[in-house]
């Protein structure tokens, strides 16, 4: 009971004292804090607990005439340092027992105050403040106040770009940083400020000092994209080493971004396909950018059932040269509408053939229209002759007078050499039984048929003038009668 009369007793004196700093503009018991707006609009009110603080620790306030504050227990013997919570908000008593409270500065409120290390906030009621204050802690002119920013646990945002009710904004010591869309450098990134202090995203137009206007980017996160492609709106652009869009000025323009040539409108869009230039005397050029973007002319283009290619330097599509261009190791024929030639093409001496992409066979053999042919690796087709294949599997074939491989036939070369070509075409070698006959081909003639009186081995065999072997054979000078030799 006593300590009922006692602590009544309290509250009376104290309400009595709060009826007289009311009429003389004090404060007794500590407050709410003041709800300041924000530059943008507040989103929802956010938690106003300190960082793990404990549960409330019983007793009661003790404040004098200036409305500085301590908090007693129930002995009458203060607290200290410890978090208080009251009336929905929480209040720090310090290290000599008295409350926390912020200070009047320059015509504002300076609200920090530093607790293990860490800056909270605080009004003049002594109220830890969270969300948005307009302070004066830095303030240098009366009225020269900024926006500081505490979190739901109390502690001053102090450094870096921080989301907030959904926005981007930027801190520089504590203190939000707001200019008139100015560029603002932070931990080796530029952002763009606005005069509400929300960073600024997406894109942002300028006028440089030429007159034109240049156009900056910048991500979700407010920061300013810097030597970096972006996907936006369904195309392509890259922003160089200043953040500035590259674009063509008045027409496309090309760029060369890590060794590769890239074409840009003057929209600023990566071009991708056909596109048609003009040189500075007014000629017309076509170039071709794959979907990547690249300048494609290192390599041919298949494009509408054709195949096109590019001058290896200028990256200009190749018209009207069916005389033959060396690109890549390959020769290629280009007509006048630049698609490449493609099949058979005679230069009034030889015949050459083009690939299905153009390129011409060389020391290859080619199968079309039923028939297979060889190309020499001067890209002649190779005719009425036998040659043996290098570049293959070293056999020996013959070619007619049309260029077309001999296969299960006889063949008489221009220097009168007879040879059998089997059904793979290649040109029988050693003894061949042939429509009932024994022949033999030489491989000392590239297997050309033998005739008359021929050593093999150790023995010397007699052939007709049609090459078939008579059936004598002659060894040591005697004339002896020999068993046709096995297959």
């Amino acid at each position: 009971m006593e300590l009922i009369v006692r602590m009544g007793r309290r509250s009376l004196c104290a309400f009595l004292t709060a009826l007289l700093l009311v009429i003389v503009g004090g404060t007794v018991f500590p407050v709410q804090a003041e709800a300041y707006d924000p530059p943008n609009p507040v989103g929802p009110e956010l938690d106003t607990s300190p960082s793990n603080p404990g549960p409330t620790t019983p007793g009661q306030w003790s404040c004098d005439t200036a409305g500085d504050c301590q908090y007693l227990d129930s002995e009458g013997t203060p607290y200290y340092n410890l978090w208080v919570s009251y009336n929905g908000k929480w209040y720090y008593i310090d290290g000599t027992g008295w409350m926390v409270r912020g200070r009047e500065n320059m015509g504002g409120v300076c609200p920090r105050r530093y607790i293990a290390w860490k800056e909270y906030g605080f009004d003049l009621s002594g109220a830890m403040i969270t969300g948005w204050h307009k302070s004066s802690c830095l303030a240098v002119n009366g009225g020269d106040l900024y926006w500081e920013y505490y979190d739901s646990t109390g502690k001053l945002v102090w450094h870096g770009v921080h989301l907030i009710d959904g926005k981007q904004y930027l801190f520089h010591y504590g203190k939000l940083v707001i200019g008139d869309m100015r560029e603002f450098s932070d931990g080796g990134k530029t952002y763009r400020v606005t005069t509400s202090g929300v960073l600024h995203t997406g894109w942002y137009g300028t006028t440089a000092d030429d007159g034109s206007t240049v156009w900056f980017y910048h991500d979700a996160d407010g920061v300013m994209v810097v030597d970096e492609w972006r996907w936006i709106n369904g195309h392509w652009y890259y922003f160089g080493s200043t953040g500035i869009m590259y674009a063509g000025d008045g027409g496309a323009k090309d760029f060369q971004i890590g060794g590769d040539w890239y074409q840009f409108t003057p929209s600023g869009e990566m071009i991708t396909g056909w596109y048609k230039g003009a040189l500075e005397d007014g000629t017309s050029v076509w170039l071709y950018y794959g979907p990547d973007g690249k300048n494609v002319y290192t390599t041919g283009q298949y494009s509408n059932g054709k195949w096109y290619y590019f001058d290896s330097e200028t990256g200009y599509m190749l018209t009207d040269r069916m005389d033959g261009v060396r690109l890549w190791g390959y020769t290629v024929r280009i007509t006048a509408s630049g698609a490449a030639h493609i099949g058979w093409y005679y230069d009034g001496s030889s015949w050459y053939y083009h690939k299905s992409d153009g390129k011409m066979a060389a020391g290859e053999w080619v199968y079309t229209g039923g028939k297979w042919y060889f190309f020499g690796f001067n890209g002649k087709m190779i005719a009425n002759g036998c040659f043996n294949d290098s570049s293959g599997d070293g056999n020996v074939y013959c070619a007619d007078k049309t260029g077309a491989m001999v296969t299960n036939n006889w063949f008489l070369d221009p220097y009168h050499e007879w040879r059998y070509l089997g059904s793979s075409g290649v040109a029988q070698n050693g003894w061949q039984l042939i429509g009932g006959k024994w022949y033999y081909f030489t491989p000392n003639r590239l297997y050309g048929m033998v005739t008359g009186t021929y050593l093999i081995g150790q023995t010397y065999y007699v052939f007709d003038s049609s090459g078939a072997w008579t059936g004598q054979v002659f060894s040591s000078g005697s004339g002896i009668e020999w068993p046709p030799p096995p297959l």
